[in-house]
């Protein structure tokens, strides 16, 4: 499998991979100058052809794709360790994580939450998956009931354009609410024959998107709780939350995310050593 069908396997879009193939070609072009084999490429070879490119006038968000090109091929290549794996260009700053919540927040958040109603049990539903799984609301919308296992008491998320194929423990309450919503709240709320696990309740028509559903609901959720913010907030909330159970990689793996550098992100410690290498290459301005 060449770079361009691996690119298309992870569903780049056609515009995305005719850049990344760009950018590859680049920088190949200067390991030859150098007298160098990509496979044995290293962290510090990379620093010094950003530093060229710096040179050669390319500004900071232009170094930043060409990172992004050069870590998603190192990856197609399989080596044992990415050379571009932790690098970050300075004057691009990457957006941290804030206002996250504990786990006495995120459970008082659901369980206040009330099914009196067909609509506000798949609400609650759909609470629990983003708080107990931290599954991203585009992963929501795709969910099938096929993906869903009570038996052996799993979630599988299928693999996207933003996120990993990964299967998922469900909690044991969470089991009796899938049963109960199954046999008695999703029939009465699908309109359509379809086999999306989570049917649209809200005031949309389209039945197969529940984009207007989780649009009320994280609305009502904002009048309630002065503290929530948004979808993205439980996620991360349940991936730092991970963190100080599992190791790097189990979370990673629990998140969906492609690059461990992502998982870090929730992590309170940080590597200055590797931040002195960078600042040396570009200094904080």
């Amino acid at each position: 499998m060449n770079f361009t069908n691996y690119l298309k396997k992870r569903k780049s879009s056609p515009k995305s991979i005719q850049s990344h193939l760009s950018n590859i070609n680049s920088f190949e072009s200067w390991l030859e100058d150098q007298g160098l084999e990509v496979k044995i490429v290293n962290q510090k070879d990379v620093l010094a052809y950003l530093q060229v490119c710096k040179t050669n006038g390319n500004i900071n968000r232009t170094l930043s794709h060409k990172i992004n090109s050069l870590r998603k091929y190192f990856n197609y290549l399989e080596l044992q360790i990415n050379p571009c794996q932790n690098i970050q260009i300075k004057g691009i700053p990457r957006r941290l994580p804030d206002g996250l919540l504990n786990e006495k927040e995120l459970t008082h958040l659901y369980q206040s939450y009330p099914q009196n109603t067909l609509p506000q049990k798949q609400d609650k539903l759909i609470l629990s998956l983003l708080i107990y799984q931290g599954i991203t609301t585009a992963e929501l919308i795709d969910i099938k009931i096929e993906d869903l296992s009570l038996i052996t008491e799993v979630i599988e998320i299928k693999s996207s354009r933003k996120g990993e194929y990964r299967k998922l423990k469900l909690l044991k309450p969470q089991i009796e609410i899938l049963n109960n919503y199954l046999e008695n709240v999703r029939p009465k709320l699908a309109q359509t024959t379809t086999n999306q696990l989570l049917i649209n309740s809200g005031k949309s028509q389209r039945t197969s998107k529940l984009k207007n559903t989780l649009s009320e609901l994280m609305k009502r959720l904002k009048t309630q709780h002065n503290y929530f913010k948004n979808a993205r907030q439980l996620r991360g909330s349940r991936i730092a939350l991970w963190l100080k159970t599992y190791n790097l990689r189990e979370a990673q793996y629990m998140a969906g995310h492609r690059y461990v550098s992502s998982t870090e992100r929730y992590q309170q410690s940080h590597t200055e050593d590797l931040q002195k290498a960078l600042d040396k290459y570009h200094p904080r301005k």
